[in-house]
């Protein structure tokens, strides 16, 4: 079984991947650090020096790549979704979590986390994930096959979640 955490910068996929991770001894795999391995680069300079339809493009490669086959757990980029062919390539072969969690409670998250670490995010924080929120919701929501809420809740509150809702059943 394979579970793909997907949701906004900030809605703690990471950090709720290594909490699953750790309750399943499942391996997980943040598609992120794929992406950085891949190019040689981090994704903050991916985006600087190549652009984001160029990350993208990496990132479709970067899941392609991964083997589906094994029990694991992956930390989507907030972004992965966007494209069809990489909800097609989880489509039956992963649950997809949509970790949901509200507009001001991931720019609290955001604005404490900031490091330059999230290219889209870069200036107008606000402005920019008001944005993203209306352009994204859809995404995660059409392609989800659960969705359990981040907010006023630790990484292992959630992870727990997620293994009871899904892996336990």
């Amino acid at each position: 079984m394979i579970i793909a955490l997907t949701g906004f910068p900030g809605s703690g996929k990471s950090c709720v991947g290594r909490e699953l991770s750790a309750l399943t001894g499942w391996p997980l795999t943040d598609l992120d650090e794929v992406v950085e391995k891949m190019a040689g680069k981090s994704v903050a300079d991916i985006f600087a020096d190549d652009g984001e339809e160029a990350f993208r493009q990496l990132e479709t490669e970067a899941l392609h790549s991964l083997d589906l086959s094994k029990n694991g757990i992956i930390a989507l980029g907030g972004g992965s979704l966007l494209r069809p062919e990489n909800a097609a390539i989880l489509k039956g072969k992963a649950t997809v979590v949509w970790l949901k969690t509200t507009p001001e409670n991931l720019m609290s998250r955001l604005v404490e986390g900031m490091s330059g670490t999230r290219p889209l995010l870069v200036g107008n924080v606000q402005g920019k994930l008001g944005n993203m929120l209306e352009n994204r919701a859809g995404h995660y929501e059409g392609r989800a096959d659960i969705t359990v809420s981040t907010d006023d809740k630790d990484p292992a509150s959630v992870a727990r979640e997620i293994y009871f809702s899904v892996i336990s059943r």
